[in-house]
């Protein structure tokens, strides 16, 4: 039995399969990962061109237009309104031409236009715009992480893994030089790549540690758990499932979980 679940922005579909004893049990479903980030605050490389020194009224009423816009922007990108979204934030990299974190959200923007294309030449172009969107925010601040982690679902969701792991470990390898030690989101969106190159190992210490970071990511907790099946290590899962359940019991995989829980003895 095959069905389609969601979460979020990932998709993907989980084949019914029973456990049994502490025999080792296959369950690796693909997850498409999808880019949508969260949060609509004003980056701090937002500006009127990108200029600084003393701004007078004009310039100050020019920076306020275009932080509504990219607010407005965001908004309709975690709405999944990809065409408002790309229209909005089009007009806030031409405003600001040096915000690296636009041009992010601008590629976030076409990926989505791109995964929801029906039509295999739409849905082409919307991923070489959003590609090109990323590789202008490199272009920009190559220290910033958004673009990368942005081809990096990007990849993902074409299967280019390789290319994903590359991108994904850049984006990583920024984010641990940061306060923090790390973006939670960008950890994850590792460990979808590895556990959809059937590299389950991996992808089990990515969501450790996306779990260590966030210890309320219901989702890390899900996969985690899903690792220790596939390891035929059921008490372990058990927990991870059981939290999972516990943190999002309306959560799309939610009934999985409670099918494996109910086997494990």
């Amino acid at each position: 039995m095959e069905r389609q679940v969601t979460k979020g922005d990932l998709t993907g579909k989980v084949v019914g399969q029973a456990v049994v004893g502490n025999d080792q049990t296959k369950i690796r479903p693909d997850i498409v990962l999808r880019p949508g980030g969260k949060g609509s605050g004003v980056p701090s490389d937002l500006g009127a061109g990108g200029g600084g020194g003393n701004n007078d009224a004009a310039t100050d009423k020019l920076i306020a237009e275009i932080q509504t816009k990219f607010k407005n922007g965001v908004e309709a990108l975690n709405a999944d309104k990809p065409d408002e979204a790309i229209a909005l934030l089009s007009d806030v990299t031409k405003l600001s031409e040096k915000c690296a974190t636009c041009r992010a959200k601008l590629g976030e923007a076409y990926v989505k236009k791109g995964v929801k294309e029906t039509d295999d030449a739409a849905k082409k172009a919307a991923f070489a715009s959003a590609e090109e969107s990323f590789n202008k925010g490199i272009e920009i601040d190559p220290a910033q992480p958004d673009s990368y982690a942005g081809l990096a679902s990007l990849f993902n969701t074409q299967q280019k893994f390789e290319e994903a792991t590359k991108m994904s470990n850049k984006a990583m390898e920024l984010m641990a030089a940061a306060p923090g030690g790390g973006d939670p989101a960008v950890v994850y969106n590792q460990g979808v790549i590895f556990w959809n190159q059937g590299k389950i190992a991996e992808a089990k210490t990515m969501f450790a540690k996306v779990i260590e970071l966030d210890p309320k990511n219901a989702d890390a907790h899900y996969f985690y758990g899903m690792a220790f099946v596939n390891e035929g290590k059921l008490p372990e899962a058990k927990k991870e499932l059981e939290e999972y359940v516990k943190l999002a019991p309306t959560g799309d995989n939610v009934a999985t979980a409670k099918a494996i829980l109910a086997q494990i003895k």
